[in-house]
């Protein structure tokens, strides 16, 4: 059982020390198109971004039909350069972390082949729209062999792998998604150890909630995950990494099987990373029946940029988080 605890903001001496620039995000599905919003909107904190089965940044055009069928089926161009130009005008409107904060950053895309739901040209459309931004293009890493389909990668939990869209949309491919996702930004020096239960922990999202909004009404889930190596809890330096999970796949809907089986808290555990896992619910009345990320607009005209609502409210628990006299362990 998760041990469960409630997210205060109170002095604690078990705080957590965060190295610099070792933040990053990454996501599959509507996590991955989440993931490159906040990694472009907070870019000054956020230093790298893996999307899995997700294509770039704004190509919904605050669209829903576009969102389905240029940003998913392919059905219609998707024009990075024309994204490139909009995401600079957003760093030059503040609307978004200055776009220079990225040329160093690293990118990891994962496009499968049996994906039917985001066809792997629109994932990879990433590396033109991320070289078209500046970042270099050593830093760009491409998997497209895999013969998965809408799905999360593992070394064997879940579906098969070509399986091409079912719960919980983890599919074993012999291929350690998490681990090379995690390599991307810490060149990781440890072999992957047994996760340990008590590390992870739930925590209430809702006191990042602005103005007292309840979160429901933003299609956000009143709980998210972490996992806290033991290391972490005892004050050594930590690396941080946010998991943005996909539609239908929130602990709403699937519970703790993501966030445990993803594979990112084994490799965490053995290096120094703290794993946080946002959590989202499903919401009709918003359009959000299926408890995506917001990346067409569900929220609001501001949902890809800092003043996004889904967006604030993680990027006020990766604050806390970062703040040198708080603690998720009480």
């Amino acid at each position: 059982m998760i041990k469960y605890l409630l997210l205060l903001f109170i002095t604690s001496s078990l705080a957590y020390e965060i190295k610099p620039g070792s933040i990053s995000v990454s996501g599959i599905s509507s996590g991955a198109h989440f993931a490159a919003q906040f990694h472009l909107s907070h870019s000054d904190k956020v230093n790298g971004v893996a999307l899995i089965a997700g294509g770039p940044y704004y190509c919904s055009y605050f669209s829903i039909t576009k969102a389905l069928y240029n940003c998913m089926e392919g059905m219609g161009a998707v024009n990075t350069e024309d994204l490139v130009r909009y995401t600079q005008y957003l760093s030059l409107s503040n609307l978004i972390a200055s776009n220079q904060n990225i040329e160093d950053d690293h990118v990891f895309l994962l496009a499968g082949k049996n994906d039917q739901t985001v066809v792997p040209a629109i994932t990879k459309s990433n590396s033109e729209f991320y070289t078209g931004l500046g970042v270099k293009e050593e830093n760009i890493k491409i998997v497209d062999n895999l013969n998965i389909g809408h799905a999360f990668p593992t070394e064997n939990y879940g579906n098969p792998c070509d399986t091409k869209q079912a719960s919980p949309f983890i599919n074993a491919c012999n291929y350690d998604g998490a681990k090379h996702i995690l390599d991307t930004f810490y060149d990781l020096k440890n072999k992957k150890t047994k996760a340990i239960a008590k590390n992870l922990v739930t925590f209430s999202q809702q006191p990042f909630s602005s103005f007292n909004v309840l979160l429901s009404s933003l299609s956000l889930g009143n709980e998210g995950f972490a996992y806290i190596p033991t290391k972490c809890q005892e004050g050594e330096p930590c690396s941080l990494h946010i998991s943005f999970h996909g539609c239908e796949m929130s602990a709403s809907t699937i519970g703790d099987t993501f966030v445990k089986y993803a594979g990112f808290n084994q490799w965490a555990e053995s290096n120094d990373i703290i794993i946080l896992y946002p959590q989202t619910v499903k919401n009709v009345m918003l359009g959000n029946p299926h408890g995506c990320w917001d990346w067409w607009g569900y929220t609001g005209v501001h949902f890809g940029n800092r003043y996004g609502l889904q967006i604030q409210v993680v990027n006020k628990i990766l604050e806390k988080i970062i703040d040198p006299e708080f603690s998720l362990i009480n």
